[in-house]
């Protein structure tokens, strides 16, 4: 018996953010050749801080780059849920557990770090990056697959991954007609802080030593805020209901801290001095996608991946860490192609993996959402009551503090899923008589 060598395919990404650096780097990792094509003219990450929970600082492990994001991260020590109007804490959940039940630990990085520390992983390992590349058209066969770039350049790819976030030209690629975003009838406020500013306020210094995470829960508005470490930043993070008839922001703009004082009158006072210390104020709608029927092109050569694929409210920090587990389990798949006609089937068993657990996570994250916001009234007195008076438990409505829930979402294993689920395709294939997608597999001919 010969043994049979892997093909080596060559892949494209559309999209140099957090979704597509880590596509790269996971396809990368199994001996393909992959190039990114950015439409920006230089490498950007847009934004202030995100949280890296445990199912996305384990996939950071295997790859490799867990130390390097550490060293522009801290680990916050618990979770504080606090009422909207005086602050007062309804409960604290702890996270000084995380990095030994889960091996792997909670941390809070700015994105632009990140976004370094993935783009310097994948220079490293051999991935093409390519800025300025807008697209023009996309030929996807059954065979080969073309991107076609307004300056008249083309790029031929064995399989095009779409991973160009919430505003996806592929997208509209896949489904063959303009899939516009909705409004969700919110709007989002952020600005940053200088934390040496805050240390001199009393109160405002108890929100950043120790390190945590701080949630104020409010009738039609919900805040949040952490340290970012780097450069003396403190993030803040608000969600209100937008007006009837207000028209929704498809792009952050330039808020003014007036428009804080007058949209959340009657918070926290704490969060009242935050805003007279306002940084970098910007403001959008919050926005959603339709479900798609589908992830994956009829010809099994094209497939989304990420914010393309599954955009969702950021009320559980997942948004990036599916992001990362999408990456990931594609990654083993491609490490598991014994031929390039298994393609497709890679590609159905990615969507098979991904597309029900993470329309599940947004689908708790938009349920959050509504929790956070709920109106004053019986049910928000009885939310209260419950989040202040027990312990974690099953069912409660802070979802990372039900044990059932958070095993469920923080012990998700992308690279233990993806290996099984390809083992399974497998044996359905053999027990179809398709002896030779097993023959391949275990690097035989037969």
């Amino acid at each position: 018996m010969a043994c049979q060598t892997k093909p080596s395919c060559n892949v494209l990404i559309v999209g140099a953010g957090l979704a597509g650096l880590a596509t790269a780097i996971a396809i990368q990792r199994g001996g393909h050749q992959v190039t990114v094509l950015e439409r920006m003219p230089e490498l950007q990450e847009i934004g202030a801080g995100i949280q890296l929970p445990p199912n996305a600082t384990t996939i950071f492990k295997t790859w490799e780059i867990l130390d390097a994001i550490e060293a522009h991260a801290l680990t916050p020590r618990s979770i504080i849920v606090r009422s909207y109007r005086d602050g007062a804490v309804l409960t604290t959940q702890e996270l000084g557990f995380v990095n030994e039940h889960y091996k792997s630990p909670y941390l809070l990085i700015h994105r632009a770090d990140l976004h370094k520390v993935l783009y310097e992983k994948a220079d490293k390992m051999g991935v093409r990056v390519l800025l300025g590349c807008r697209i023009a058209s996309m030929n996807v066969g059954h065979g080969k697959s073309w991107i076609s770039l307004q300056d008249g350049q083309t790029f031929e790819g064995d399989v095009i991954i779409g991973c160009d976030g919430e505003r996806s030209v592929c997208r509209e690629k896949l489904l063959d007609r303009e899939d516009p975003l909705q409004s969700t009838g919110n709007l989002v406020f952020r600005f940053t802080v200088k934390i040496s500013e805050m240390r001199r306020d009393t109160d405002l210094a108890a929100l950043i030593d120790p390190p945590t995470i701080n949630l104020w829960m409010g009738p039609s508005a919900h805040a949040i805020s952490y340290v970012i470490p780097k450069d003396d930043q403190f993030n803040v993070a608000l969600t209100i209901a937008q007006n009837p008839g207000d028209r929704s922001l498809h792009s952050a703009q330039r808020a003014e801290v007036r428009e804080l004082h007058d949209a959340f009158q009657g918070i926290d006072p704490r969060v009242e001095k935050l805003f007279g210390l306002a940084q970098n104020c910007s403001k959008w709608s919050l926005l959603q996608s339709t479900t798609l029927p589908s992830w994956i092109h009829p010809s099994g050569r094209f497939a989304l991946l990420g914010d393309s694929a599954h955009a969702m409210m950021p009320c559980l920090a997942q948004g990036a860490a599916q992001c990362f587990e999408d990456a990931a389990v594609l990654g083993i798949l491609f490490e598991q192609l014994q031929d390039k006609g298994q393609l497709a089937d890679v590609l159905s068993v990615f969507e098979r993996v991904r597309k029900p657990h993470a329309m599940e996570v947004a689908q708790r994250s938009s349920d959050e959402l509504d929790i956070f916001c709920m109106p004053d009234g019986p049910a928000q007195r009885e939310r209260d009551e419950l989040v202040s008076q027990q312990l974690p438990f099953v069912g409660s409505p802070i979802f990372l503090a039900d044990p059932d829930f958070q095993r469920w979402l923080w012990g998700y294993n992308a690279i233990k899923e993806a290996s099984n689920a390809w083992k399974a395709h497998l044996g359905r294939k053999v027990t179809c008589g398709e002896t030779d997608l097993m023959a391949a597999h275990l690097d035989i001919t037969v």
